[in-house]
């Protein structure tokens, strides 16, 4: 490695000159630190997704009031556990409810028509419209 200091423009300003071996070792320890912030990111993702919610925190993942989400475990739109007498989510849970909600804008199959028409249905039938 070198360094030249010959900049006419610049005369505070350098060029270093690096060989390709040594270019190759910066790029393979820049992919190994890389790889580590991800595995630490991945990890943190997976310790997140895999603790049980309150009921306030599955409402704000939900973007639903505490009270819209007793009324989904009511009418089991949502799966749940009770954990020494409290409601608890798990992450997996609450997409699943979500998916399962999802209404495609423009059903290419039979299936996707129906499930459109069974959860527009549904919303229909709420108690408090009776």
């Amino acid at each position: 490695m070198s360094i030249m200091t010959s900049n006419t423009k610049n005369p505070n300003m350098s060029y270093v000159l690096i060989d390709e071996k040594r270019l190759e070792r910066i790029s393979e320890g820049i992919t190994f630190i890389a790889d580590f912030i991800r595995s630490i990111f991945e990890e943190k993702t997976k310790r997140d997704t895999d603790r049980l919610l309150t009921n306030t925190e599955a409402a704000e993942l939900l973007n639903v009031s505490t009270r819209t989400l007793a009324r989904m475990r009511a009418n089991g739109s949502i799966a749940y556990s009770i954990v020494e007498g409290s409601c608890r989510y798990s992450y997996n849970d609450i997409w699943d409810a979500v998916e399962r909600c999802k209404i495609k804008s423009t059903p290419r199959i039979q299936a996707e028509f129906e499930h459109n028409y069974h959860a527009v249905i549904s919303k229909r039938n709420t108690t408090w419209r009776r």
